[in-house]
């Protein structure tokens, strides 16, 4: 789904590899629920891309087991969720609207950009081989607005080579553009 923002207003992000979606809805969530005016008051605009079909369709229909938010406060869990039965939940339609999610795999194609946060965890440099994992960070830098955050898995470590970025202080996996 689109969101109504325009790209001038909005806070762009971009989720690589997300999955069945608990990810970008995960982000839309904390944003429609901050207790923070400013960042409720901002647009988001969040860009979901996986390589599995199965996987997408899963994230558009936002079905979860009741599990899955096991480690969520009861208010936010309730405020967002409509139980569908004792075992699933269905993330309410307000907090899909900020999510469009798009068939894509990052070794072939990534969205235009620029985007002010990417997400891009435990999968570039998990699961493929060095040259690729070169390209694809390459690919992943050129898209980050000035300022912008890439996010990659806690354990997961960038290849040599790559454009210069530096990590947070005390957060390794989050990294700037040095």
């Amino acid at each position: 789904r689109q969101c109504e923002s325009t790209a001038e207003s909005a806070i762009e992000i971009w989720s690589a590899g997300c999955g069945a979606g608990e990810e970008p809805y995960s982000i839309c969530l904390l944003h429609r629920l901050s207790e923070d005016p400013d960042l409720r008051q901002a647009n988001l605009r969040i860009l979901a891309t996986d390589s599995d079909e199965h996987q997408l369709a899963r994230a558009q229909i936002a079905v979860y087991p009741v599990g899955c938010t096991k480690d969520m406060p009861a208010e936010i869990r309730d405020a967002a969720f409509e139980p569908l039965d004792d075992d699933q939940l269905q993330l309410r339609d307000p907090y899909l609207e900020d999510v469009e999610f798009f068939l894509q795999d990052l070794r072939c194609g990534m969205p235009d950009g620029p985007f002010h946060l990417i997400l891009c965890r435990n999968l570039a440099f998990t699961y493929f081989v060095e040259e690729t994992q070169l390209e694809i960070l390459d690919r992943l830098h050129d898209r980050l607005q000035p300022g912008g955050y890439l996010v990659v898995g806690a354990h997961e470590e960038l290849p040599e080579g790559g454009p210069s970025l530096e990590a947070l202080p005390h957060c390794p996996s989050i990294l700037r553009p040095a």
